[in-house]
């Protein structure tokens, strides 16, 4: 819960790209969100992700902003954190380290390069970025569709053309490069990853990663060929940020591992946990992509987010189109000197610069990038809810508690686009010019038509019966209505203009869509929290748990006082009694080996793999009773093709 509220917090640090307004209705957002509420007050981590990767993206641009080293430290701690949180922080790292590749290829492909007269290696990279990109893009989509063979190539040929590309810019800027503050991000978070890249490593070499997930199951020859393999990335890694960042990578790069090691040896008390988290966490992610669990089809999210987060996904899809028609009005035109022979002040510290000043080079003098760090940050905004989606939609295991990434990654896409909208409005002007009846007038004029759209079994003139009579009549006001406000809308628009008219529909239909969201989330998170009617109550502890629970309770405190009453319990039931069950001192676990001593208790709860077993001990001396234990929500959606779809929108009962 805490990390919930923080993360509200946390966006307010972003008011200096969102904007005051954009981070207050990004803030909004997230504060009503369904999703981000629900696991705020449940027990899974999700949330503690969310937070620590908006507070990532936090330190990334503002180290884009000052190059100052707090913040590249921040970035290798908060990172830190997320992989420590879940292995889901990997594939954001994978998001936002393919960004910021992205985003220098930007710049390069704006910048004026050095040696500007011969412009054949900048026309080169253009043009080998240009074929690369939508090579890589479309593999990648056949990929994530399951079309391998054709993704696979095309993603290779993409990827030896965007190699080519970057080969061709270091043979040109050399150390110049340095002027870019992306690629440190880029070398950070790539060397700081490189170590639990040893779990892909090893996969590829067909070991069970699975088995670095229990320290019971590693061997002395894992052991060795682990260390072999994590040591060669580690000295990697180490050469590298020391190679680009100097003696800034060792302050954040030592701050990361500390708080590694810290956590995954439980503060130096468990060694085999070194192996279990380097190798273990990732290891154990990429094996279960494999099983699939949940077996959910593709377009799962595609069903599951619009019926909770349908104001982010309605807004950021509009605020998308608004982001790419403002980034192409985008002009930007770098502030480079070329007077002559660059001076040595001018000059990178490195060994080209000295065989530079000799052939009286040209450089260009200033260290400001041509793109601005708002320009950077609005084409993040488009990319990050792009690249979760389509990744979600490509791995193996897709569960509810996922809708969180497409509603963390939406949210600042629809804040932007909605704070620019009601920035552009001038509310003095316009509240007395008519404003505030417009706002109240299009939500009145949507309900009259959906009067004017009724159901089959609503239908105006079917016959003369009194209930006929009745729809016929409320279809002709809600006409009459429809047609009054057709009327003063038109006037109201007439008297703003059609620019701030617009405005504000698109803010009395986004407060309309808030207050559905606010339904939405108070009926999801203080009513239906535990029932599997909610499409998001996905193998969850049913009502009957905490039934019974009450029912333990009254029996200790009537037999045995407070908690003091033995109960015993199998593995079948293991969770989630072994949370209810945290203050019964004389609780017992039997696993599935019951036997007469942990049989000898008041209270026995056990699943129906073990029921057998445990009848026998029991005799005629306890009463029974059945709880459902977990429960899932109806999969009806799984297995859907075009017929289904059809057959689906001609039901009117399906409709």
């Amino acid at each position: 819960a805490l990390f919930g509220v923080g993360m509200v917090a946390v966006i307010w640090l972003m008011r200096r790209w969102l904007g005051r307004t954009g981070a207050f209705l990004t803030a909004m957002m997230y504060t009503v969100s369904p999703a981000l509420v629900y696991h705020s007050r449940y027990i899974r981590d999700e949330v503690m992700l969310t937070s620590l990767l908006v507070l990532l993206i936090v330190c990334m641009f503002r180290y884009l902003e000052t190059r100052a080293q707090p913040w590249l430290v921040g970035a290798a701690i908060t990172l830190g954190f997320a992989f420590l949180t879940m292995e889901a922080s990997f594939i954001f790292g994978a998001i936002f380290g393919s960004f910021l590749v992205l985003a220098l290829a930007a710049q390069l492909w704006t910048a004026v390069w050095p040696g500007y007269r011969n412009t054949n290696r900048r026309h080169g990279f253009r043009l080998l970025t240009a074929v690369s990109l939508p090579l890589l893009i479309i593999g990648l989509l056949l990929v994530i569709f399951k079309v391998q063979v054709p993704g696979l190539t095309l993603m290779g040929l993409g990827g030896m053309l965007a190699v080519l590309a970057v080969l061709l810019a270091i043979s040109q800027w050399r150390w110049r490069l340095r002027i870019f503050r992306e690629l440190d991000l880029i070398v950070l978070l790539l060397t700081l990853v490189m170590p639990f890249l040893s779990a892909v490593i090893l996969k590829a070499l067909g070991w069970q990663i699975s088995q670095f997930n229990n320290p019971g199951q590693i061997t002395l020859s894992m052991v060795w060929q682990g260390l072999l393999v994590v040591g060669i990335l580690f000295i990697l890694s180490g050469l590298l940020g020391f190679l680009w960042l100097r003696e800034r990578w060792f302050v954040a790069a030592g701050a990361f591992w500390a708080i590694e090691l810290l956590f995954f040896t439980t503060f130096l008390t468990n060694g085999q946990g070194i192996g279990t988290g380097l190798i273990g966490s990732l290891g154990y992610w990429i094996d279960q992509q494999e099983v699939m669990r949940g077996g959910q089809p593709w377009y799962y999210f595609y069903l599951i987010v619009p019926l909770y987060e349908f104001l982010p996904w309605i807004l950021s899809s509009i605020g998308a189109i608004a982001a790419i028609a403002w980034l192409v009005r985008q002009r930007t035109v770098p502030e480079y000197r070329h007077a002559g022979p660059a001076a040595d002040a001018d000059l990178p510290d490195n060994p080209d610069a000295e065989s530079a000043r000799g052939r009286g080079a040209e450089f260009p003098v200033s260290d400001a990038p041509p793109l601005a760090v708002q320009t950077i940050f609005v084409a993040f905004l488009i990319f990050w809810p792009t690249a979760t989606w389509a990744i979600f939609t490509y791995v193996g295991e897709k569960m509810p508690w996922h809708t969180v990434y497409m509603a963390m990654s939406m949210a600042p896409l629809a804040g932007w686009w909605l704070g620019r909208v009601m920035d552009g409005i001038d509310w003095r002007a316009s509240v007395r010019k008519g404003l505030p009846w417009l706002l109240l007038m299009v939500p009145l004029f949507l309900i009259t038509l959906k009067a004017l759209v009724p159901t089959s079994a609503r239908r105006p003139f079917a016959d003369v019966t009194v209930n006929g009579l009745s729809n016929s009549a409320q279809w002709i006001l809600a006409l009459i209505a429809a047609l009054v406000l057709v009327y003063f809308l038109y006037d109201r628009i007439v008297a703003l203009g059609w620019d701030q008219s617009a405005r504000a529909i698109v803010i009395s239909l986004s407060a309309l869509l808030l207050v559905f969201t606010v339904s939405v989330s108070y009926r999801f998170n203080f009513i239906n929290y535990d029932y599997a009617i909610e499409p998001m109550v996905y193998a969850h502890a049913t009502p009957d748990v905490k039934l019974a629970m009450s029912q333990v309770e009254e029996l200790s405190r009537k037999t045995a006082g407070d908690h003091a009453i033995r109960v015993a319990y199998d593995d079948d039931s293991t969770w989630p009694l072994e949370w209810y069950l945290r203050d019964y001192p004389n609780k017992v676990y039997f696993g599935q080996n019951p036997s007469r001593d942990s049989m000898d208790s008041p209270v026995v709860i056990v699943g129906d793999k073990n029921l057998s077993k445990v009848k026998p001990y029991l005799g005629d001396r306890f009463y029974e009773f059945d709880y459902r234990l977990i429960w899932w929500p109806r999969e009806t959606y799984k297995g859907l093709n075009w017929q289904r779809i059809r057959e689906g929108l001609a039901d009117p009962v399906q409709r």
